[in-house]
């Protein structure tokens, strides 16, 4: 495990977003020196720079400056092997992240969730059943809170549930109590160099925990519990109900959240929850989730037209498996677009075969997305901006139809991030005209 700053150390901190303000405020708080960067120039940071002055803390915005102490934390977008990170580590310096800092403070046992899809929902599944079964839980990582600010609360008897991504993943040494892996499927091949050097990354989680989750096939060198909608896993799907090491849980059909992938997601997050949930806490709250925001959120309904947001759908094989879930409801009404990962686009193709949609496009991926429909035979709108994409959609929409926010790619061309996306389609969807 790698040493922590103490006071009077000295720490420097690149990347100014959620979880590095929250990170610059604890590191003050202890008596750590800090000094901040980030790539964006002061002017666009808005009130960061009078907040950090306040602080004491030295700002080098713009991409400017060398990292200064024997601490230095890397933003999750920021490669390990970057020139800055690699010429700090060569003096000696200590390089790590937010969440391994939380991770090697936190008293509680940590519950962590990683995958190519499915994590949000299952750590938040994850979270709610160890709340039902009596702990007191705070859940955060990549899902978008720092734990940090609540450090001072927690203690050896509460869990702490976090979502972790393969950028984090990529230089962890920190250990967990448990582990779980929802599936492995290419993505992020714009920040890896290699689907191995992504899987590499995300085979660090169970690595790195006592107890491990992870679905079928998966990581098969490992002592793990498995999950499975096959019959031959620890945790699986049987006749229509959902079994733990052999004990019933949940009727399928109880769940109060559509499609398949959240049987497994269900499964994962029991798993991980076991021992402490019992089977009817599992009833209860099964029947009671109703899905985690911007993941096949309904965000209204309106003259028999149905808009469902799910902006988490940063991958094309995520946009498959919310369309595969949506497919009987009748005709889709699907809004593509936004920045690429380098991914196959294969998945998002099949599961338009089996579908009747009709895509609007928008964002940075636009060009690309259109060649590729027109090459297949797909009906699709081009549309610039997901506002316009928006209004094409909903001028074109009749009773029956779901309109879907399932970009199949980032956010990164327009908005700050999926949430920021997902909320300016509620916008959109509840004040533009039909």
């Amino acid at each position: 495990m790698k040493p922590m700053p103490k006071k009077n150390d000295t720490a420097s901190v690149f990347g100014l977003g959620r979880s590095g303000r929250a990170l610059t405020t604890h590191l003050v708080r202890s008596g750590v020196r800090v000094y901040a960067f980030d790539d964006a120039p002061a002017c666009a940071l808005g009130d960061i720079p009078l907040w950090l002055s306040s602080l004491g803390v030295p700002l080098f915005a713009g991409g400017r400056g060398e990292a200064r102490g024997d601490f230095v934390f890397r933003t999750p977008s920021m490669r390990p092997d970057s020139p800055v990170l690699c010429r700090a580590a060569l003096r000696g310096a200590v390089v790590l992240g937010e969440a391994e800092y939380f991770a090697s403070l936190c008293p509680a046992p940590i519950y962590a969730v990683t995958g190519s899809d499915g994590k949000t929902t299952t750590a938040t599944m994850l979270a709610g059943l160890l709340t039902a079964s009596g702990k007191r839980t705070y859940l955060g990582g990549n899902i978008g809170r720092s734990l940090l600010p609540f450090l001072d609360e927690i203690t050896e008897d509460d869990a702490c549930v976090l979502e972790l991504s393969s950028f984090q993943l990529s230089d962890m040494e920190c250990r967990f109590d448990t582990g779980v892996v929802t599936n492995l499927t290419p993505n992020h091949l714009n920040w890896h160099k290699s689907f191995e050097e992504y899987a590499e990354a995300k085979r660090r989680l169970p690595l790195l925990s006592r107890r491990r989750v992870l679905p079928n096939g998966l990581f098969a060198d490992m002592d793990a519990y498995r999950f499975s909608l096959a019959e031959d896993a620890d945790f699986t799907l049987r006749d229509g109900v959902l079994f733990g090491m052999g004990i019933p849980l949940v009727c399928a059909s109880d769940l109060r959240v559509s499609g398949r992938h959240n049987l497994l997601n269900l499964l994962a997050a029991t798993a991980a929850a076991a021992p402490l949930v019992t089977p009817h806490t599992v009833r209860s709250f099964a029947r009671a989730f109703g899905g985690v925001s911007h993941r096949m959120e309904t965000v209204a309904e309106r003259d028999g037209v149905c808009f469902i947001n799910s902006s988490i759908d940063t991958t094309p094989s995520r946009t498959a498996v919310t369309l595969s879930a949506l497919k009987e409801r009748g005709r889709l009404l699907l809004l593509l677009g936004g920045r690429g990962k380098k991914l196959s686009y294969e998945p998002l193709l099949s599961a338009l075969a089996a579908c009747d949609a009709v895509c609007f496009l928008f964002g940075e991926t636009e060009d690309e997305l259109a060649r590729m429909l027109k090459e297949r035979g797909f009906s699709f709108v081009r549309c610039g901006s997901m506002a316009c994409a928006v209004a094409c959609a909903r001028g074109e929409a009749r009773q029956g139809d779901t309109v879907v926010l399932s970009p199949a790619a980032t956010s990164y061309d327009a908005f700050v991030d999926f949430e920021e996306r997902g909320e300016i389609f509620r916008k959109l969807v509840n004040t533009q005209k039909g």
